[in-house]
């Protein structure tokens, strides 16, 4: 007549190397969802300065503010956070203008910029 053991559980020794394994791992994995969360505020950031930037070059080139206006500024009310600076410099000897237009904020405690310029013929306004 054979006994047989009938497994109950766990040894001490398997249950070590799994918290042992999970100690390794966990934080690895933690720090990725960290990093994860930081990329999508950054990119979230950038859409936002992306449409406020074009919609202020929209702006300044529909109601001729490059050339009367103020240069600079912010979004507030409803987007204190960015400001804005716009620089006009000649793009060579014939009549045309570049307008490079600035979104600055701050992210995770950093500056951020975002810069988009044109073209535009002055003659033709």
């Amino acid at each position: 007549m054979t006994l047989r053991r009938k497994n109950r559980g766990f040894t001490l020794i398997e249950a070590l190397a799994a918290v042992l394994l999970v100690s390794i791992v966990l934080p690895v994995a933690m720090r990725g969802f960290s990093l994860a969360a930081l990329v999508a505020d950054e990119a979230k950031h950038r859409e936002e300065a992306a449409v406020l930037a074009h919609s202020k070059m929209s702006e300044l080139l529909a109601t001729g503010g490059w050339q009367t206006g103020a240069l600079s500024g912010d979004f507030a009310p409803e987007h204190p956070e960015y400001k804005w600076k716009a620089e006009l410099n000649n793009w060579d000897t014939s009549t045309l203008q570049k307008l490079d237009l600035h979104v600055n904020w701050n992210s995770a405690g950093r500056d951020q910029v975002l810069t988009i310029s044109t073209l535009f013929d002055t003659v033709a306004n």
